[in-house]
Parts: structure tokens; sequence; C-alpha cells
């Protein structure tokens, strides 16, 4: 399936907004990036990526990544409490 622009726009705005919300979530918590991908598997620049938008958060990282958080999945990928 080809996206249109504007479909490609909202995802990449999706992403971003999920990788702010991590990125505001683990400086909270005084988390590292290497923290969180030390939890997930994976490398930092991984981490790094999500929170700059480059990369999108798989639904099973984020109940890992939201029990570490202290919020929920929902919260993580969608903003929703």
């Amino acid at each position: 399936m080809t996206l249109t622009d504007e479909q490609r726009a909202e995802r990449d705005r999706r992403q971003w907004a999920q990788g702010r919300r991590v990125a505001s979530l683990r400086a909270l918590h005084g988390l590292l990036q290497k923290d969180l991908a030390q939890c997930l598997g994976y490398d930092r620049s991984h981490i790094s990526a999500l929170e700059r938008g480059r990369r999108r958060l798989p639904e099973r990282d984020a109940r890992k990544l939201a029990d570490l958080l202290q919020t929920t999945p929902r919260h993580l990928l969608e903003g929703e409490q």
C-alpha cells in the first residue's frame, strides 16, 4: 500500500509525538537512553532514533517501556492516559 503525502505526514507526526513522550518520561524518571535500550534489548542509538521520531515504537516494546516509565502503553503510543 502506498501512502499519500498527507498519510506520510500524519505518520511522521505521530512518531515524533511518541518520541517526545518517551524522552520526556525518561528524563522525568532520571533515566538515560542506555537504560531504556538495555530494558528493550536495543542499542542506545535505536532509542535516540525513537526519541527523534525516526523509528516507531512497536506495541510489544511499548508494554515493557510503559512499565519502566510508570505509564500505560496507550499513553506512550497515542498520548492518552
